[in-house]
């Protein structure tokens, strides 16, 4: 297999070229929105996934099809996602409270799936990121709370940071990182705890930032590719290059990890993305559609069986790595 030094290599430009047939790549079934998404979740069981655009745009991963819209109230600034039972969703936009609702279907038929009745747990603020599996909830307004077991009761406010819609959060809830304006060559990272800055790292014009489940590393896409830290140390860890556009969400840089943070997919340009072994970072395949679709946001399923990707409209395409692993091996490419 090739190194991480971006150059196409033999075995993946095979399979890419001569396996993406339906069976390995497929467009799934679903009305057209004319939107570009602006996020794409998967639910913790992976049994939904989510697109957000104006509404919440709920599908099926099993049948590989449009299950519902979840209206959600007007605004520029709004998130959703899924709760840890995988049975409901919250959603929050700016100006309105932010709700619950639970997934509700009148039989075993998933095609009649639906929002249930709304459950305010909100007031006001958006709800930012779900972090220690899903129980804390990070509400963002002017500063970032902490809300243990989803309570307002008990929150914690981290920051104050001067863009809060830019900082990511660790899973574990350790740490707080950011691109931030005026320093685009940095990624200001922070311990929460206490609030105080703990470095900055150096990444051309970066744009992006995510911690690995285990939240021993972290991640950061700019000019010119991704870079990795080890989290605590903050030694460098691998580096590649990608061509990426951070003023284009179309070509800007996106990472997506299985549940046990094993494997991890990162978009290497406007459409393709390149499936690695992690932390290694060690390429396992080059995946190229055949078609452009205008690629907004990927996700990888838990198991790191698909991988899955949201274009404009919300047209919804997926990656079946297991049956391409499997074409794979039959020609003696299996990439282990």
């Amino acid at each position: 297999m090739p190194g991480n030094d971006g150059a196409p290599g033999p075995i993946r430009d095979r399979g890419r070229l001569e396996l993406a047939g339906d069976s390995v790549f497929r467009e799934w079934h679903g009305p057209f929105f004319d939107e570009m998404p602006r996020s794409l979740e998967r639910s913790p069981d992976s049994r939904f996934l989510l697109s957000l655009g104006q509404d919440a745009q709920l599908w099926d991963t099993r049948a590989g099809n449009h299950l519902s819209t979840i209206p959600i109230p007007a605004s520029q600034v709004k998130t959703a996602f899924f709760t840890p039972d995988s049975k409901g969703l919250i959603c929050s936009s700016f100006g309105h409270p932010a709700v619950c609702r639970q997934l509700e279907s009148n039989d075993e038929d998933m095609r009649a799936l639906t929002g249930g009745p709304e459950r305010i747990v909100a007031s006001k603020g958006i709800l930012h990121q779900l972090i220690h599996g899903g129980q804390t909830w990070a509400m963002r307004n002017q500063q970032i709370e902490l809300w243990e077991n989803g309570r307002p009761e008990q929150s914690r406010k981290i920051g104050p940071f001067e863009y809060p819609h830019l900082v990511t959060l660790s899973g574990d809830g350790n740490w707080a990182a950011a691109a931030i304006h005026g320093s685009l060559d940095r990624i200001h990272v922070w311990e929460t705890a206490t609030g105080n800055s703990v470095t900055n790292l150096v990444a051309p014009q970066a744009h992006r930032a995510w911690f690995s489940p285990d939240n021993k590393w972290l991640i950061a896409s700019g000019k010119g590719g991704y870079h990795v830290w080890e989290t605590g140390t903050w030694r460098p860890g691998p580096a590649w290059e990608a061509n990426l556009d951070s003023g284009s969400m179309a070509s800007s840089g996106d990472i997506t990890f299985s549940t046990d943070g094993r494997l991890m997919a990162a978009r290497q340009d406007a459409e393709t993305f390149r499936l690695f072994r992690f932390p290694a970072c060690s390429e396992l395949v080059t995946l190229k559609p055949p078609l452009t679709f205008g690629a907004a946001r990927a996700c990888l399923c838990g198991d790191g069986s698909r991988l899955w990707i949201v274009g404009a409209g919300h047209r919804l395409f997926e990656w079946n790595l297991a049956q391409l692993r499997l074409e794979l091996e039959k020609l003696g490419l299996d990439w282990l």
